[in-house]
């Protein structure tokens, strides 16, 4: 996952504000192309990101914002962080 996450952030400063269900469809997409697994529901997706939020921060140089919206909306952005 953490692999797959970092492969999306090639090249990008920021990636989100998007839904976790949205974050998870593209991290599927860059998965299958790179054959590195990821959870197989967005639900377990969203639950990793909860529970390895230091690891991904720390592997990735990012700060990892995650906010709740209405409805229980739940919205991931990814920064890098400055040097």
């Amino acid at each position: 996952m953490i692999m797959a996450l970092g492969i999306l952030m090639e090249g990008h400063e920021q990636i989100g504000p998007l839904s976790v269900r949205e974050l998870y469809t593209k991290l599927g997409e860059i998965a299958v192309a790179n054959s590195v697994t990821i959870p197989k529901t967005a639900e377990w997706f969203g639950r990793k990101l909860t529970a390895q939020k230091r690891v991904i921060e720390s592997e990735l140089h990012v700060v990892l914002i995650d906010e709740h919206g209405h409805k229980r909306e739940r919205r991931i952005t990814l920064k890098k962080k400055k040097d």
